[in-house]
Order: structure tokens, then sequence, then C-alpha cells
């Protein structure tokens, strides 16, 4: 099977890009997900969630009246990434951006232990198919009075990342075939008997 030259070539040349090119791809993609995507979305819903716990820092209105705190979500959800949530401490919601919430009646969401978190810290959660980023708020006495809450679907971002595997993959497959072609090309031109 491999006496020939040119068989030689064919598979020396072309059986180790057959097996580089998809590992080059599939790692690039692993990187890609783990280390830049999901560390990316998980940062901006900390930044998201900081910036709306100083808006609302030293200012009690927002926790005592549930028009004011939704005013507030109506007014900047439309401009943060993922949804955006004022919770009580006994997990009420007082106003959210998410729709199929119901607010103040809805079931009570579960906040993680905030007790050694200061104000200026988030807690970064990572719950499946939702991530969250939880920001504690406080009073001018410097006592807890609520919690930011902003989360997004990973499920959404699972779509995006699917989408760029097809895409990679087509890239992949491309590359791949037009290897095997060159290199066919280029070895059945060689006359063995030329050396």
């Amino acid at each position: 099977m491999f006496r020939s030259l040119r068989t030689r070539l064919i598979f020396s040349h072309i059986l180790p890009a057959l097996l580089i090119i998809p590992l080059m791809g599939a790692a690039m993609i692993y990187v890609l997900e783990t280390r830049l995507l999901l560390p990316t979305v998980y940062s901006n819903l900390a930044k998201e969630a900081k910036l709306m716990a100083a808006v609302t820092l030293n200012q009690p209105v927002f926790w005592q009246s549930s028009e004011a705190a939704q005013a507030l979500v109506d007014g900047a959800g439309p401009y943060l990434n993922g949804r955006f949530s004022l919770v009580t401490l006994d997990g009420r919601t007082l106003a959210s951006s998410d729709t199929s919430q119901i607010v103040g009646a809805g079931p009570l969401v579960e906040l993680p232990d905030m007790s050694g978190i200061r104000q200026g810290q988030v807690v970064e959660l990572r719950n499946g198919p939702l991530a969250e980023a939880i920001a504690p708020v406080y009073d001018l006495n410097g006592r807890e009075i609520g919690v930011i809450r902003m989360t997004t679907r990973v499920a959404s971002l699972s779509d995006e990342i699917f989408q760029m595997r097809y895409l990679l993959g087509s890239i992949l497959l491309i590359a791949v075939l037009a290897g095997l072609g060159l290199g066919s090309y280029l070895a059945i031109g060689i006359n063995p008997f030329s050396v």
C-alpha cells in the first residue's frame, strides 16, 4: 500500500494536517468558550451589579417604594446586559426588568450568605442555566438594606457558542479539504523516475 513514493508523500503531508487542524479547532473553541466568552459575561454582570448598587446607595426611596424601584428598573434596564432586579433582604422582589417575574407577591429569591460581603463587592453565582451577580446595598448608617441582582441565561450563550462552533467547524472542514486537494495534486505531479 505505501510502496510508491507518491503514496508516501500524500500520507506524510496530508495525514498530519487531517489530525492537527481539527484538534486545533476543538482547542480554540474550548479556549474561546471557557477563557473568554463565559468570564466576560460574568464580569459584565458583576460590573453592572456594582454600578446599580452605587446608584441606589444612600437612596432609601428605591427600597421603600416599589413604584420608585420599578421606575429605576424601567429607566436603567434597557441599557444593561442582564435582567436587573432590586431584592430585599428577605428575598422579596421590589422591582425587576424580567417581565415573567411577579414583583412583590411572587416566590422569594434565594439569596446567598452575604455576611462577609462588603459594600462594592459582588457575589457571582453559576446556577446551571442562569448566571447571577448579586451586590449588597447599604443605607447611610452602613446597614444592608437590599441587594441588586443581575441575571442572564447561559442557555442563550450556548446558542452563540453553537453558532461559533458551526462556523469554525465549517472553516476547518474547508481548510482540510483544500489541504487534501492541494497535497494530492502536488504529490500526483511527482514523477518517481526523475530522481
